[in-house]
């Protein structure tokens, strides 16, 4: 292992490394002991906790994402259930990918606005009352609206 020079030795004992300093006291702490004849640079790691925000961003879009792909998982019972053809049973797709489109420009303008807590609980509503609308439906075209609130 190195051996560890006196200056440093010396600067070393000036800091508690215990403590969190505030920006402008480290800062002060570093131009004090500061004894290079150059220009002497500091590294600054910072902790953002991506892992978290990973994880967040990734339930988020797993659960808004199920109203998308839901459809499809359900669209041949829902062809049995109402007797209607392929494409009719489709419709409520459509009317999903239509609420997407323009439900993404809604939410990003709330959550340029607002933040995301804004846009995270006005889609939360709209799901659940969405997926509600859809188990009281008695015809496909009030599925495709229902599904037109997801």
């Amino acid at each position: 292992m190195a051996q560890l020079s006196k200056r440093y030795k010396a600067i070393a004992a000036k800091v508690d490394r215990t403590k969190l300093y505030p920006l402008p006291d480290a800062i002060k702490i570093v131009k004090e002991n500061a004894t290079a004849k150059f220009n002497e640079s500091i590294d600054v790691a910072i902790n953002l906790n991506t892992a978290l925000r990973l994880g967040v961003a990734v339930l988020l879009s797993t659960i808004g994402g199920v109203g998308m792909w839901s459809v499809v998982v359900a669209l041949p019972t829902l062809q049995a259930d109402f007797g209607v053809a392929r494409a009719d049973a489709s419709l409520p797709f459509t009317m999903v990918m239509i609420g997407f489109a323009g439900g993404g420009v809604v939410m990003g303008r709330l959550a340029d606005r607002f933040g995301i807590a804004v846009p995270l609980t006005l889609g939360t509503v709209m799901l659940c009352l969405g997926y509600l609308a859809v188990g009281q439906s008695t015809s496909v075209m009030q599925v495709a609206l229902a599904h037109g609130l997801l």
